[in-house]
């Protein structure tokens, strides 16, 4: 900017801060905040958010939390946005103890919680504290709704649980949230991809009932499935498979 002849001013070393801080990188984020200060420019609320996230992301929370007294010292009121810049990067290093404390502290200060912040926690707990969480959600009025739902079971497949993957399914629609064809595909190409083709089929036939448009590779997997055991199934419509010794293979159907 120096070389064009353009002065910096406080929106740029803001703007600056920001960039720094966002990939992590806390020697540049401090260089500029320092000169931003020597220059006589006044962090503002945004400043001081992109701080406390660059600290924490950096292990760095004490420094993080003397920031936030920082603010208030200064008159700025710290927001959901200055907490979750605190609560996100704890959970990403699975910091969740901590960051379940950052929460709580901020409730107590009358911050309601995002969607965002639940989110965090959401995408590092067990099928268990996922359940808390969703209803705790529900209670603050910030979701759960589609993406929640969709982030959760793309997570349990990753993570080879498909039986969490159905459970969390069950869970959406209990929160009237009705199932998208991401929704769907990620639990149909989930199942598939860990060996459960009969449960796989019957959320397959579910979604092309429903109006959603099939999908080629998975209609390869499932007629080669269908060809390599026609003498233990048979079909009743097109996909919904009934194993022949039972009434419904739906309700004998086992997720690993």
């Amino acid at each position: 900017m120096s070389n064009c002849c353009i002065t910096r001013d406080g929106t740029s070393y803001a703007l600056m801060v920001c960039c720094f801080s966002k990939i992590g990188n806390l020697f540049d984020t401090l260089r500029v905040y320092d000169e931003m200060k020597k220059k006589g420019w006044s962090p503002r609320i945004d400043v001081y958010n992109q701080l406390i996230y660059v600290l924490t992301r950096e292990n760095c929370v004490k420094d993080a939390k003397n920031v936030l007294s920082k603010m208030v010292d200064e008159g700025f009121q710290p927001d959901v946005e200055t907490y979750n810049n605190i609560i996100v990067p704890l959970c990403e290093s699975c910091k969740l103890e901590e960051a379940h404390k950052i929460m709580e502290d901020m409730k107590m200060k009358g911050i309601v919680p995002t969607i965002s912040t639940y989110h965090a926690f959401l995408k590092q707990e067990g099928i268990d504290e996922t359940l808390q969480l969703l209803k705790k959600m529900k209670e603050d009025g910030c979701g759960p709704n589609g993406d929640t739902f969709l982030m959760l079971i793309d997570k349990f497949i990753q993570l080879n649980e498909s039986r969490n993957a159905v459970s969390v399914w069950s869970e959406m629609r209990r929160y009237d949230i009705r199932p998208g064809y991401a929704h769907y595909m990620a639990v149909v190409q989930g199942l598939v991809k860990h060996g459960c083709i009969p449960r796989a089929l019957e959320y397959y036939d579910e979604m092309t009932t429903n109006g959603f448009a099939s999908d080629s590779i998975l209609e390869k997997e499932f007629k080669k499935f269908l060809l390599a055991n026609r003498d233990h199934w048979r079909g009743a419509g097109r996909y919904n498979l009934i194993p022949q010794r039972t009434k419904h293979f739906t309700s004998r159907t086992r997720i690993p």
